[in-house]
């Protein structure tokens, strides 16, 4: 993936140099991000590829954020995405959801750096939904997925992603007291009746 988005932007250079005065690039029109109060997002159009979008997001609490994008043409979209779980719970599922105005499909894929990954395994849900799990993302740390969207109409449309990270479910402490107060019971109702039987 790294290599041919290293090939693409060259040649989107180039071709922004023959563009004619007044013409625009096709592609991403807008890119909003919301953190719903989450944490914080950055999303912008690439200035070097305008079928990429670069999401740079942290998590403070867990739930959802979402960014929409507005685009004007058919393509294979992708975001470069920066993640970070500053939550205080390790994670140990991410998930996806599109919607949009018309028909498209997402893919979903790593940047080979850094190694190794947090999460070595890929669901898909459905054409535009999908999760990686199998892996554990620390608090503190990040990683950097990279999603495609395929917009088949050749209008484009307007598209948001939804994204949001799941953790282990851990037993409230009032859960272990009855654990705890059930094992103690039946330890002393079999001391109690073998001792009956003692008798």
């Amino acid at each position: 993936m790294k290599r041919t988005i290293q090939f693409v932007r060259p040649c989107v250079l180039l071709a922004m140099l023959f563009l004619l005065p007044g013409q625009a690039m096709a592609g991403v029109i807008s890119v909003t991000g919301n953190d719903n109060g989450l944490g914080s997002i950055q999303a912008n159009a690439s200035a070097l590829d305008e079928f990429e979008i670069i999401v740079d997001k942290s998590y403070d609490q867990l739930g959802s954020m979402s960014v929409e994008i507005e685009v004007d043409e058919a393509g294979l979209y992708f975001f470069a995405e920066s993640i970070t779980n500053n939550t205080g719970t390790p994670w140990t599922d991410f998930h996806w959801q599109f919607a949009g105005e018309t028909d498209a499909t997402f893919f979903l894929g790593f940047e080979i750096n850094p190694l190794p990954l947090p999460f070595t395994n890929i669901a898909y849900l459905s054409s535009t939904a999908g999760f990686v799990d199998e892996g554990v993302l620390a608090n503190g740390a990040t990683f950097n997925p990279v999603v495609l969207l395929q917009v088949d109409s050749t209008s484009g449309g307007v598209f948001t992603l939804t994204q949001f990270p799941s953790t282990a479910v851990v037993p409230e402490p009032s859960t272990f007291a009855l654990l705890g107060i059930g094992g103690i019971a039946l330890v002393a109702y079999g001391w109690r009746r073998k001792r009956q039987q003692a008798a």
